[in-house]
């Protein structure tokens, strides 16, 4: 929503007065709900495999760790196979968001790879991150 100033408080507790000017509008950069983690990803260049640990993962992307030193670059391709629990192994083709250090000065780095999936994939992966998402609130 798109806000106007109209005024402001001239004493304590000071105030700004403002006015709607449009509408209200969701907006969230997430397309996906997202969750998981510790599972056990496999990321395939041309010609080498990498061992990764996932982080978490929604039905448009992955995030996970890897500690090798692999040249990985924004926009390359990956093969990926993750195995979901009780859901499954699949694979999948998707591309590089972003490599990045991992942050609190761990080691290794970051890798986000985004994909599309199937209706089939989808389901299995909404699957899973609402089980993990139970879990997680039991836990506590």
């Amino acid at each position: 929503m798109v806000r106007r100033l109209v005024a402001t408080s001239d004493e304590a507790p000071f105030r700004w007065i403002l006015t709607a000017t449009d509408a209200p509008r969701q907006s969230n950069r997430r397309e996906y709900v997202r969750g998981g983690g510790g599972a056990a990803v496999r990321l395939a260049t041309g010609d080498h495999e990498i061992e990764a640990a996932l982080l978490d993962i929604s039905e448009g992307g992955l995030r996970c760790w890897i500690d090798e030193p692999v040249a990985l670059a924004p926009g390359g391709q990956l093969q990926a196979a993750v195995r979901l629990g009780a859901s499954g192994e699949f694979d999948l083709s998707g591309t590089v968001l972003t490599v990045r250090e991992a942050p609190h000065g761990d080691p290794g780095r970051h890798v986000v790879l985004t994909f599309n999936t199937e209706e089939s994939l989808t389901q299995m992966i909404r699957l899973y991150v609402m089980t993990w998402e139970i879990n997680q609130r039991n836990r506590t």
